[in-house]
């Protein structure tokens, strides 16, 4: 968010064409798959939410507002700790680099003391205190730390850059292969600073090593833009595109390695072929037309 709106939103119309850009990012596309699976809900409820005894909040799964259940589609949680970030950021993005640096440091170690201190007590219980106070926005706030300091991670030696990746694959390793006595959980009941640690800050050293070395490696990234592209598509569609494929598959029996090495890799090009397709036949259509209107609406000048 600090990369893409380097310039302070100072006024109304930044502002708004800010919040309209990300809303219409977000929403038109997940409603999209919420809206195909609504009558596969309806007809077959046991499929859904097995952690959460198959229950669903319609209402708050389609708003992505904090609840206590999986959302309908169920990677979607994560989509409402980025609605909230998307919301607190903004009002960021109103300063300076130096602002910026202020207000992230002051929102990241409210979060971390709120947490340390009422994590496990009755008060943090309460699910809109969760979304307020929870560790995922520390996480989101590493992002944003590295965004502001883009231009000093470009200079990083390349040695160094190929360290921090290592170091990035290291911890996400160490963390999943060290058992701690602190379980991940499932959303709702997931928000804990041990999943910060393992998971956070590794992805963050993979993120600074890939913006060190992106302007190295050019033909790389050029090949890789595309997956960018239809990263969001791919996000939504893999969880129904899997467990239907696994529904499929489960038919048939598979039992030979080849077969299945075969069956695994036809999942994951068949998931990449229906992002691609949503990403340009909808996704991209949709977003554009809604931007287009709700700017129309609010009057906001180009």
């Amino acid at each position: 968010m600090v990369f893409i709106q380097p310039a302070p939103l100072a006024n109304r119309d930044s502002y708004l064409r800010f919040i309209v850009h990300r809303l219409t990012r977000i929403y038109p596309p997940v409603w999209i798959i919420m809206l195909g699976l609504l009558p596969v809900w309806l007809v077959h409820p046991e499929l859904f939410n097995h952690y959460c005894g198959n229950h669903v909040d319609i209402p708050r799964s389609f708003l992505l507002l904090p609840q206590d259940y999986t959302p309908l589609l169920g990677v979607a949680w994560t989509l409402t700790h980025e609605i909230y970030f998307y919301f607190v950021v903004s009002f960021a993005l109103m300063f300076g680099v130096r602002g910026r640096w202020v207000f992230g440091g002051v929102w990241f170690l409210t979060v971390w003391l709120v947490f340390r201190c009422f994590g496990e007590t009755e008060f943090y219980k309460i699910r809109i205190l969760q979304q307020i106070f929870s560790p995922f926005s520390m996480t989101f706030l590493l992002g944003y730390f590295i965004g502001l300091s883009c231009q000093h991670i470009r200079k990083i030696p390349s040695p160094l850059a190929w360290g921090i990746f290592g170091a990035g694959l290291a911890g996400l390793w160490f963390g999943g292969a060290v058992e701690w006595p602190y379980p991940i959980g499932s959303y709702p009941d997931n928000n804990n600073f041990y999943r910060f640690m393992v998971c956070g800050l590794p992805a963050a050293l993979l993120v600074t090593a890939a913006v060190a070395m992106e302007t190295r490696l050019p033909k790389l990234i050029v090949r890789l833009d595309f997956f960018g592209d239809i990263s969001y598509a791919t996000y939504l569609i893999h969880l129904p595109f899997i467990c239907a494929y696994y529904i499929l598959l489960s038919k048939l029996h598979p039992t030979n390695p080849v077969m299945i090495v075969c069956a695994t890799a036809g999942c994951m090009v068949g998931c990449l072929l229906l992002a691609t397709a949503f990403h340009f036949f909808l996704e991209l259509k949709v977003t554009r037309k809604c931007r287009q209107t709700l700017e129309n609406y609010f009057k906001v000048q180009r």
